[in-house]
């Protein structure tokens, strides 16, 4: 079902968040060695993405089990790497896609008038995060 290392990894990481809940770092060079964890759970919302370059970054991602948004993006992956799996993992399982599913999603939770229970941070805010 996928092609690049980068499909796996996405599609991987984004069952388990999907399953177990957890942060997701890729980036080795987002933590410092004495970097606490503890406080992305300070923020009161059960998913926290970064924003990237043009899309949603892939690179870190905590969440609390069962996310709607996540469920949805595993979804919408599945259903790229079944129908377009020719385009490029951005495209397919990376920032454009998130920032797609992202978009949609910030659409319904407008429309039903709900909490999103999503944050959005910027690299400086994460950075902020973790002490660095």
């Amino acid at each position: 079902m996928t092609r690049s290392e980068a499909d796996k990894q996405h599609l991987f990481s984004l069952c388990y968040l999907a399953k177990f809940g957890g942060v997701f770092i890729a980036d080795t060079r987002l933590l410092k060695p004495n970097a606490k964890l503890a406080g992305v759970w300070s923020i009161n919302d059960s998913l926290l993405l970064a924003k990237g370059y043009m899309g949603i970054a892939t690179n870190f991602i905590a969440a609390k089990p069962n996310h709607p948004l996540l469920c949805a993006m595993l979804h919408y992956v599945v259903l790229n790497l079944n129908n377009r799996s020719r385009l490029p993992s951005p495209y397919t399982t990376g920032s454009f896609s998130w920032a797609k599913t992202y978009c949609e999603y910030m659409q319904q939770v407008q429309e039903l008038d709900i909490k999103a229970d999503v944050s959005l941070f910027s690299g400086h805010k994460l950075s902020a995060l973790f002490g660095q």
